[in-house]
C-alpha cells in the first residue's frame, strides 16, 4: 500500500494549477461555532479553548479542525521566529522546512510538502497537537480503523457509521478524490458526514492525506514509518476512512498534509 500511495501522490501532486478560475465556498454555512478566526488568526471557538489556525469542532472528547490546515496558515507559522521552539523532542533529525507560500491566491489550499515532524510542530504551535489517540498521545498502528481509539477514524467514519467521510458508497463528486491537483480547503460543501459534529468538519476523504500521529515506536526517526489517512485528490476508492496509508517520517511530497486536534 505504502509504494501504490506514493505513486498516486507523485503523479497528482500538481497543485493550484487552476486558481485562477476557482473560487472557495468554504462550506461556511456548515460551522455553528461561537467565534470566527480574528485578524492574528487566533480563534476562541467555544469549549476548544484558544487556538491559532481555522476553526475547530468538538467530537466528543476532543476537538478537530474543521478543514486540513491551509498554506496560508501555515506561513504564519515558518514567519514565527519562535515556531522551532515547538518541535517534538525526538524530531531533532527534522533540520529543513518547508517553504512558505508566496502567492497569495494559493492561501486557502491545503498545506502540503509537509513531514510529520513538520505537521506535529505546527500543531503545538498552534496551541493544538497532531491528531492521535482518543484521549491523546500516539495511536498504535494497528488501531487506524478502530473508533474507540483512533481520532481520525472516529471522525471519518462518524462514529463507525459510514465508509467514507460522508454517507453511503463511494461517489467521486462528495469529495476532491479523482481531480489532477488539491483544492482549496472546504470547496466541497457536502464532503462531510450526515449529521451532529460530523457534518461540520470537512474534507478527511481525498484533498490531500493527513500525517496521524501514529508511527512505528514511540520515538519516529526519519525512516520510521507513519501513517497518513484519507487518500489523496487521485485516490478515487482508497480515499476510504480505513486505507491504512503509511510514508517515511521524513516524507514531504505534493499529497500530504494534515489537520490538528485539541482536548
Amino acid at each position: 500500500m505504502r509504494g501504490f500511495g506514493l505513486a498516486v501522490l507523485l503523479v497528482c501532486g500538481c497543485q493550484g494549477e487552476q486558481v485562477q478560475n476557482q473560487t472557495s465556498d468554504a462550506g461556511s454555512d456548515t460551522t455553528t461555532t461561537a467565534s470566527d478566526a480574528q485578524a492574528d488568526g487566533t480563534v476562541v471557538a467555544g469549549d476548544c479553548g484558544t487556538h491559532s489556525g481555522g476553526r475547530m469542532v468538538r467530537v466528543g472528547a476532543f476537538c478537530m479542525d474543521v478543514t486540513e490546515v491551509t498554506r496560508g496558515e501555515l506561513r504564519k507559522y515558518l514567519l514565527d521566529p519562535t515556531h522551532g521552539t515547538k518541535a517534538l523532542a525526538f524530531c531533532s533529525w527534522n533540520t529543513t522546512e518547508p517553504a512558505p507560500e508566496t502567492d497569495d491566491r494559493l492561501f486557502d489550499w491545503p498545506a502540503s510538502m509537509v513531514n510529520f515532524c513538520d505537521a506535529a510542530s505546527y500543531c503545538a504551535w498552534a496551541g493544538k497537537r497532531l491528531c492521535g489517540k482518543v484521549g491523546g498521545g500516539m495511536n498504535d498502528l494497528t488501531a487506524y480503523n478502530d473508533a474507540a481509539k483512533s481520532e481520525w477514524f472516529l471522525t471519518c467514519t462518524a462514529n463507525g457509521t459510514q465508509t467514507y467521510a460522508y454517507p453511503g458508497s463511494y461517489d467521486k463528486n462528495r469529495c476532491f478524490s479523482e481531480e489532477g491537483t488539491s483544492w482549496p480547503t472546504g470547496a466541497k460543501s457536502d464532503c462531510h458526514g450526515a449529521s451532529g459534529p460530523f457534518a461540520q468538519i470537512l474534507d478527511l476523504s481525498g484533498n490531500v492525506g493527513e500525517w496521524e500521529y501514529s508511527c512505528q515506536g514511540s520515538a519516529p526517526t526519519r525512516a520510521t514509518e507513519c501513517r497518513y489517512r484519507g487518500g489523496t485528490h487521485g485516490s478515487g476508492t482508497e480515499t476510504s476512512c480505513a486505507v491504512p496509508w503509511m510514508a517515511g517520517a521524513e516524507t514531504r511530497l505534493p499529497g500530504i498534509g494534515f489537520r490538528c486536534c485539541k482536548d
